[in-house]
């Protein structure tokens, strides 16, 4: 019996080697594929599942997205836009415009950079599975910050084998709720009108400028 405990846990610890070497070849092929890639635009589902009262949100939205740090974020009544150094927050429910200094270290799943080059840098991540979708292989990584105070409490992410380019990202934030993100159209590489970019305030409108 103890024999096999033993056996056991060697096979955990293995598996959990491996898992880990695989998911951070994997990540480098996925950063690799980005890093080539000069603008890109994403249409996605998002959805969102509160802890306390276990109700669902689910929206669509785009991200544009041009090298080095131009991106327009749109999900619902909001946009989110910088042009790399100011960005433009805009709630259309409340017609209130915040302006404030892009922050280059900022967490925020926002910027692609965090979510998309960082996974080594932020995360320890191990393969937890791989799935058939759409006739190839999906990888599904679990990641787990290093730094326990982030805002990022656990995250998956679905990659395929014929792109290497996520798919899926699913993560809990600290106060336990769980967000989603499911990209169902990807555009690579096309021209960008830079008034993507850029925000025009206009009259009437409730403006915070913070910068």
């Amino acid at each position: 019996m103890h024999y096999r405990l033993i056996y056991l846990v060697l096979a955990i610890g293995f598996h959990s080697q491996v898992s880990g070497q695989q998911a951070k070849e994997i990540i480098q092929k996925a950063q690799d594929r980005y890093k080539k890639i000069k603008s890109f635009s994403i249409a996605f589902d998002y959805h969102f599942k509160w802890k306390l009262t276990g109700k669902n949100q689910s929206l669509q939205g785009k991200l544009y997205f041009k090298k080095e740090n131009n991106i327009r974020y749109e999900l619902g009544q909001q946009l989110n836009i910088t042009d790399g150094e100011t960005v433009w927050q805009y709630s259309e429910v409340n017609n209130q415009l915040i302006i404030d200094n892009l922050q280059k270290k900022t967490k925020s799943l926002f910027m692609p950079r965090y979510l998309l080059f960082e996974y080594l840098d932020k995360f320890v991540a191990e393969v937890i599975q791989t799935e058939t979708i759409k006739n190839r292989p999906v990888y599904v990584l679990k990641m787990n910050p290093k730094d326990k105070d982030d805002f990022v409490q656990s995250m998956k992410v679905w990659i395929p084998s014929d792109s290497w380019i996520t798919e899926k990202v699913e993560y809990q934030d600290l106060e336990g709720n769980t967000i989603s993100y499911e990209f169902t159209h990807i555009e690579l590489d096309q021209t960008l009108d830079p008034k993507l970019f850029a925000f025009k305030a206009e009259a009437g409108m409730d403006i915070i400028d913070l910068r």
